[in-house]
């Protein structure tokens, strides 16, 4: 402790992959020792260790609400630096379903809420393709969530990739949504309701039939609609469900 009062320590040197002495403070969860660290005026809160994650990015991981909170004490911090996979703070506590730490970070104003990894996973997808609920309604009522973002792999948005993992709580927050778009195709064409069709997913199918706005008849790649897969997966309910809707069209898939 008393060496970092002393002015030719180099508080910032990086020491291989475990980073500067503020990564390792916060590694070792060493929080008396982070409150003297973020004293100094001449320390680079925003250093990066080997996989270029700063000390923020390393208690986010960790899930670490109070060593957050402190990090976040520094107005020069920057709360959207993103490691060696695209992944800000917000996004890692994301994957990890930490809504404690999600709430932290998003009092910040700065903080991005749609920024994105190397493959496009912003937090709301991350939190709604592993069905976390609460990191899922936390993030919707922030006003500046962007909830139609697709992955760079297979153009998948939030809403569809809660489709595929049956994760159904969250796909009906999402449809609920006013900002989604229901319509959004993935790369090979197909709406969540064609994923929902595909899957037998009557609660989910139920809820977009009854939307104004839901593209009933698109066809997808392979020019089948949702009806044709709801049809060839032997989900009658939902076949007879969509074939009497006001709006169906029987197009062929030949």
């Amino acid at each position: 402790m008393r060496l970092l009062s002393v002015d030719a320590v180099n508080v910032n040197h990086v020491s291989g992959y475990n980073g500067t002495a503020l990564h390792m403070a916060v590694v070792l969860e060493r929080t008396t020792i982070l409150k003297e660290i973020l004293k100094l005026e001449r320390l680079d809160v925003n250093a990066v260790c080997v996989d270029n994650a700063t000390a923020l990015s390393v208690a986010a991981a960790k899930c670490s609400a109070g060593m957050v909170s402190l990090l976040l004490t520094r107005a020069s911090i920057d709360v959207n630096r993103f490691n060696s996979r695209g992944e800000t703070p917000l996004l890692r506590v994301s994957l990890r379903n930490c809504t404690s730490v999600v709430k932290v970070l998003l009092e910040r104003t700065d903080c991005d809420l749609n920024s994105s990894d190397i493959t496009g996973q912003t937090p709301l997808i991350a939190a709604a393709r592993r069905g976390y609920v609460a990191v899922v309604d936390i993030l919707l009522s922030h006003p500046n969530a962007s909830v139609n973002e697709r992955t760079t792999e297979r153009r998948m948005s939030a809403l569809s990739l809660a489709v595929v993992g049956r994760h159904t709580s969250v796909a009906l927050r999402l449809i609920r949504h006013p900002g989604v778009d229901v319509n959004l195709r993935s790369e090979d064409g197909n709406t969540c309701l064609h994923l929902a069709c595909f899957l037998g997913q009557m609660e989910i199918v139920q809820l977009l039939v009854a939307r104004k706005d839901i593209g009933l008849n698109l066809p997808n790649r392979q020019r089948l609609t949702p009806y044709h897969y709801a049809e060839r997966q032997g989900h009658r309910a939902i076949a007879s469900l969509i074939r009497n809707h006001e709006y169906f069209v029987n197009i062929s898939d030949r």
